[in-house]
């Protein structure tokens, strides 16, 4: 994605936004990129790219490039359009990629310049919900995500919106523009965090909770919101973590353990959350790495909140089934 220098408008006329796309369709047929979904709005767009040759960068600078030079010249401007390089961020697991359908599809009614996504010219939801699209819009991976889910032997554009519904939680948003905004940084344990094997779950966290000097640790999987609600499902089942001085209150030391290692959360931002003191944020993030090594019960019940954060923030199910997936959610998932 990529957004105009202090905001200002990029695609300000139906011609400006052809031309792009125009662009991107070159250097699909070139080879150079796969386009799977995408959203040019007024001041930003967003792409959903697959570079089967390892050109992205080349390819979208390109496009990036050309777009400008004609901009500036019919405009009679000179200088950069862009705010700079465009960002891009690996896409890891395929639940995390059909998110970002969902939430590139939703962008526009997001921005306020449609009431609802299949009325938005500009965007690639259009044409999934038609059998025919233009030739330079890879609408495999898409269609065959649909089949799948829908079991058809073929695909049915009035499935799409069963498959890819036009909502995005709170929660998934929240991911989304948070590993936009942070650096692009190789991040191994996230595999492991939204898969179902638990010892993978706790692998995940092991590695993440190794890096208790207050700086990200990583991609966050789930947002905040999505991490307390996981904990409230816990109840009145109240447990205790061993400490130096005294028994220290597991629940309080789970929520600081797993803002820091799945919402990915600074010790100055879980401080902001949570009004705890800096000192007693270190501490509990030291107890949540000892806990984690030497508690069974303490790894099953870690192990079941991030699965839950996960799951309530990544799946499409729980935009419906938030309320009621709280009650009896521990045992399900650690059976």
């Amino acid at each position: 994605m990529n957004r105009g220098i202090a905001k200002r408008t990029v695609f300000e006329r139906r011609e400006d936004v052809r031309y792009f796309l125009s662009l991107l369709a070159r250097a699909s047929r070139r080879g150079a990129i796969e386009l799977h979904a995408y959203s040019i709005l007024t001041t930003h767009f967003h792409l959903l790219v697959r570079s089967p040759r390892a050109q992205l960068s080349r390819a979208i600078g390109w496009v990036e490039q050309c777009f400008v030079q004609r901009f500036n010249r019919r405009r009679g401007r000179d200088g950069p359009l862009f705010r700079g390089r465009f960002h891009s961020r690996a896409v890891e697991t395929s639940r995390y990629w059909h998110v970002l359908v969902q939430y590139i599809d939703a962008n526009p009614v997001a921005a306020g310049l449609a009431d609802r996504a299949v009325e938005y010219a500009w965007g690639s939801r259009r044409h999934y919900l038609s059998s025919r699209g233009p030739r330079w819009l890879h609408r495999e991976r898409v269609e065959a995500a649909v089949m799948r889910r829908t079991r058809s032997p073929s695909y049915d554009p009035a499935d799409y919106d069963a498959v890819f519904p036009c909502t995005v939680s709170s929660g998934a948003t929240w991911v989304v523009e948070r590993r936009l905004d942070q650096p692009d940084a190789p991040d191994p344990s996230e595999v492991d965090l939204i898969r179902q094997a638990p010892k993978r779950v706790l692998r995940g966290l092991a590695v993440r909770a190794r890096l208790a000097d207050g700086l990200p640790v990583g991609v966050p999987v789930a947002s905040p919101d999505d991490v307390s609600k996981a904990l409230r499902a816990l109840g009145g089942d109240a447990f205790f973590v061993r400490s130096s001085r005294k028994r220290v209150q597991g629940t309080a030391v789970l929520h600081v353990g797993l803002l820091r290692s799945v919402a990915c959360l600074t010790n100055a931002e879980i401080g902001i959350r949570t009004g705890l003191q800096f000192p007693t944020i270190k501490r509990y993030v030291t107890l949540h790495r000892q806990a984690l090594h030497d508690d069974p019960r303490y790894r099953e019940t870690c192990a079941a909140a991030t699965k839950h954060a996960v799951a309530a923030c990544l799946t499409r199910e729980s935009y419906r089934n938030e309320a009621g997936a709280r009650t009896n959610v521990f045992g399900a998932w650690s059976a």
